[in-house]
């Protein structure tokens, strides 16, 4: 799995271990190689490859690379998602995130006969549950009853949930 990890990522990486950690021993064995900021941000890097690699094709990982494709490849960022509380020009509005989780988790775990159904008779094409706070035409379940599919639902779900806790938490600290 390739991995590209940000100098940003890193830089805040190296920012939270250091807000807690100052006078404790760097985790690694060989600390004098660490007295430079450049060898720092090196092994930091690798420490995070490392962890991110173990992550790959966990439940974890898969939930991790989705929320990353939605901030790279749709724009779903941590200071777009900040703004769901008041109404943007999207039509954001609170609690969107938390829902749109809960219909994809929800359409997961239905049993493949009401998959079915909600796909063709209750429901047209591109109508989701009734839980889902956005446009008709951005639900996008699996398209079939495998395992592959209610897994891709899954990762859509992770990722929105994070999504709210990211927005949480950047809201705790702001207050």
């Amino acid at each position: 799995m390739n991995i590209d990890v940000r100098d940003e990522v890193i830089e805040r990486a190296c920012q939270a271990y250091f807000v807690g950690n100052v006078r404790k021993p760097w985790p690694w064995r060989d600390t004098q190689a660490l007295d430079e900021p450049d060898a720092v941000f090196a092994a930091m890097r690798l420490a995070l490859v490392a962890a991110l690699e173990k992550l790959a094709g966990t439940g974890v990982g898969l939930i991790l690379a989705e929320r990353q494709r939605q901030i790279t490849a749709e724009g779903y960022t941590p200071e777009r998602d900040a703004k769901t509380y008041a109404q943007v020009p999207d039509g954001h509005y609170a609690a969107e995130l938390p829902c749109a989780a809960a219909a994809y988790a929800c359409f997961a775990g239905m049993i493949a006969d009401f998959r079915d159904l909600q796909r063709t008779q209750e429901r047209p094409e591109h109508q989701p549950p009734s839980c889902w706070p956005w446009s008709a035409t951005s639900w996008k379940p699996g398209a079939d009853n495998s395992n592959a599919s209610r897994i891709r639902e899954l990762e859509k779900a992770g990722a929105l949930i994070a999504a709210e806790i990211d927005r949480l938490l950047s809201a705790s600290e702001g207050a």
